[in-house]
């Protein structure tokens, strides 16, 4: 496939359509991919289809990428991985940042077979190199899920603040992210908060979940309750797991607020919905005590099950407990066993408390039985624990 660098043109609509139609069909390629385009945007695929590889062929190089976009998503032809690949191979080549992106998330993804292991992350820094802010953000990315070493923190820091400086909120809210981990060399709680309180005024609904847990708890800034539930409520009410659980946790405490057990289930739920383990371990007591909901052992054992099933500890050492004494489920002391040692791995003090109360009652072979499931648990990332 030949290509050609890409230079912005003027809209289809801005052109004759007359004139624009003889020249596209008398082989000239911009005026094909217009008037490709014309027909995408008018949701005529196939005849967008027709004219976009009429124009891709000449090797120009946006029509070349939007007619990857419609082997990648299936519009007008049948989704074709590799054609979607190859087309925007043709146009990363040419230059064409957008997709040098998509390319690149075809490659990390596995819808595309690259040629080199590190091709994804090439083709990403290309992207990022050329100034698309969501190439920098994930480039970023890249490095923090990396963070083999203080230089992988750095690098996401230098991405994040290069998509930050030209208004990219999500990486705004990932460099307070960084900041405040204490194992970053360049942690800065006080940064933290800023970069939060940033990306949170523009919008980011997690930045705006951090910036009421950091009044909250004076992380950063001055305590201020006020301001923390404020800010929580905002995140809670456009859907954030995080707010929720936490507008869970100040209603059922009731420090800052009036105690309100009915009002901290429902969070508690609304989080739990959503997989947060805290808020489903959390909902799970009130229901075995019956506090805000009506009392409901079986609910309470699902709702710590499901908790446990992600390694959340105290869920753990909870579902050791309903297995031990038959809460909302059978008994059984070995699976009692198993969930109290995945429990003491997580580090929870009490679940040895509790494995000396039943060990003695088991025989030897149980005892291993139930380390078996443990391990096998373990090994599988809480997939296979039956």
């Amino acid at each position: 496939m030949s290509v050609c660098l890409y230079t912005p043109l003027i809209l289809a609509q801005e052109l004759p359509g007359e004139d624009i139609t003889e020249r596209a069909e008398s082989g000239d390629a911009e005026a094909q991919y217009l008037v490709g385009q014309s027909y995408k945007k008018s949701q005529n695929n196939l005849l967008a289809v027709d004219w976009l590889s009429r124009s891709a062929k000449q090797g120009y190089t946006q029509a070349q990428y939007e007619l990857g976009k419609m082997y990648d998503q299936g519009l007008g032809i049948p989704e074709n991985n590799r054609l979607a690949a190859e087309w925007y191979l043709s146009a990363a080549e040419a230059g064409l940042a957008s997709a040098q992106y998509r390319l690149s998330e075809m490659y990390s993804s596995g819808k595309a077979d690259s040629a080199g292991s590190n091709d994804a992350v090439s083709w990403m820094r290309k992207a990022a190199e050329s100034g698309l802010l969501k190439a920098q953000t994930r480039m970023g990315d890249y490095h923090f899920q990396a963070s083999d070493s203080p230089s992988d923190l750095d690098a996401a820091v230098g991405w994040y603040k290069k998509a930050d400086a030209q208004g990219e909120v999500e990486a705004t809210y990932k460099l307070g992210k960084i900041l405040l981990d204490s194992s970053y060399l360049g942690s800065s709680p006080e940064r933290a908060f800023a970069f939060f309180l940033k990306a949170a005024k523009a919008g980011q609904v997690d930045a705006k979940a951090e910036v009421g847990h950091c009044y909250l708890h004076g992380i950063g800034v001055l305590k201020d309750i006020n301001e923390g539930v404020l800010w929580l409520t905002k995140a809670a009410d456009q859907n954030n797991a995080f707010a929720q659980r936490n507008m869970g946790i100040l209603y059922f405490d009731g420090r800052y607020v009036d105690r309100d057990y009915q009002l901290a289930a429902e969070f508690y739920q609304r989080s739990a919905d959503q997989g947060d383990s805290v808020a489903q371990r959390n909902l799970s007591s009130m229901y075995r005590l019956g506090q805000g909901v009506e009392q409901d052992d079986r609910q309470a054992f699902i709702l710590a099950q499901k908790s446990a099933l992600q390694g959340y500890g105290l869920a753990q050492l909870n579902l050791g407990y309903a297995y031990r004494f038959g809460e909302g489920t059978a008994k059984n002391l070995v699976k009692a066993m198993q969930w109290y040692l995945l429990s003491r791995a997580e580090g929870q003090t009490a679940a040895e408390f509790n494995l000396r109360k039943i060990v003695p009652a088991l025989s030897s072979e149980q005892r291993a039985e139930a380390r078996f499931l443990a391990d096998q648990c373990l090994t599988s990332n809480f997939s296979d624990c039956e």
